[in-house]
């Protein structure tokens, strides 16, 4: 009953991006001024993720 209920949700666990869509996804927080906890719902991702990918590429 709960795999009916809740789908498998492994799927979104582990998600990888590569460069290009990460810097596509800042890009997207830039153009539309969006703060890091906003973009980490928009792409329902952590907002620690989005500060780590900041430091990294800015």
């Amino acid at each position: 009953v709960n795999n009916i209920l809740k789908p498998n949700k492994a799927d979104q666990n582990l998600k990888s991006y590569d460069k290009s869509t990460i810097l596509k996804i800042l890009d997207y927080q830039k153009k539309y001024n969006l703060n890091n906890t906003e973009l980490a719902i928009k792409f329902k991702m952590s907002r620690n993720t989005v500060g780590k990918w900041k430091k990294i590429f800015f």
